[in-house]
């Protein structure tokens, strides 16, 4: 893109020039006819010299609009008001400083000085820890439709907008809810099951604990599924009751299903003939590439002693 000042310098140069008030500078002549030894150094002194004088007209304007903006900005309506008061703004609007001038029959100095942002009252932090705890579920749970019909993770964030408190997450199955709003349903069965997770508040000097009851639906598997999810539960418990015994007796049946066990054996012997068949043809191979090298050897030994 094109500097926009650049024509404006163009025709300051052309008027200075042919007022020859522009006059040539030796050492930038020397330095382009160096540079430049067959080109036309009196188009590239004037090229040199538009596109010096276009930097310095856009410098000089970019200062101009600054003071401009320094002196508008400074001519604002000021933070003090009726001569002796300041208003600090509302929480999230942030702090402002401000110079103040304090003037005396004998002295004047200025003081810098800074407006914190209006504190809270007790009332208003009673009533933002109730607004939160009303908001918080709606803010948690995520894609699911609500913490009573929980079937993906959760959003457990650290921060709300608008509220000045940080949060923190626990929950009485850590390994159900993590801290980070993962949820793991794995091996839930029937209807489903309850967890609570806890959000504990702090900020503005206060700390505050919120429980909420979270319901956990269970995975969506078929019935196959089911059935042999709770049968490795009854092999754990039939491990764990005969722990003491040398014999453990597997179930029988389960949910009206009778049961046949049945050893599965490991039969390696097709692996063992394929790994024996492999290692025959590496050998094979290997045993005629050390012949052909071998040969090679004594044909190469052969032309050298005819040399002699």
């Amino acid at each position: 893109m094109k500097n926009p000042i650049y024509p404006l310098a163009e025709m300051i140069y052309k008027k200075r020039k042919a007022a020859n008030k522009a006059d040539s500078d030796t050492k930038v002549l020397k330095r382009l006819s160096v540079l430049n030894p067959l080109g036309d150094i009196e188009k590239l002194y004037d090229s040199y010299q538009i596109k010096k004088t276009a930097a310095v007209l856009l410098i000089f304007v970019m200062g101009i609009v600054s003071v401009i903006c320094s002196y508008l900005c400074s001519q604002r309506e000021g933070r003090l008001t009726d001569g002796a008061q300041l208003f600090r703004n509302e929480w999230g609007a942030g702090d402002y400083k401000v110079i103040l001038q304090a003037v005396t029959q004998e002295w004047s100095r200025e003081i810098p000085f800074l407006v914190e942002e209006r504190a809270f009252t007790e009332n208003e932090k009673e009533q933002l820890l109730k607004r939160i705890y009303e908001d918080l579920p709606a803010v948690i749970k995520k894609e699911n439709q609500d913490l009573d019909h929980v079937t993906g993770n959760l959003d457990l964030v650290s921060l709300v907008d608008g509220y000045p408190f940080r949060i923190s997450w626990s929950c009485t199955d850590s390994g159900r809810i993590g801290q980070d709003g993962s949820v793991d349903r794995k091996g839930i069965r029937g209807e489903g099951m309850w967890e609570e997770l806890t959000a504990k508040i702090s900020g503005l000097g206060k700390e505050e604990s919120f429980t909420y009851k979270v319901f956990l639906l269970p995975e969506l598997s078929n019935e196959e599924e089911a059935f042999f999810e709770a049968l490795k539960e009854e092999l754990e418990a039939a491990d764990s009751v005969g722990k003491s015994r040398k014999e453990i007796t597997l179930p029988a049946g389960l949910d009206g299903r009778d049961i046949v066990w049945k050893e599965v054996k490991q039969n390696n012997t097709l692996f063992l003939l394929m790994l024996t068949l492999t290692g025959c043809v590496f050998v094979g191979r290997g045993m005629e590439n050390d012949l052909e090298r071998t040969i090679k050897e004594i044909v190469q030994n052969k032309n050298h002693q005819n040399t002699f």
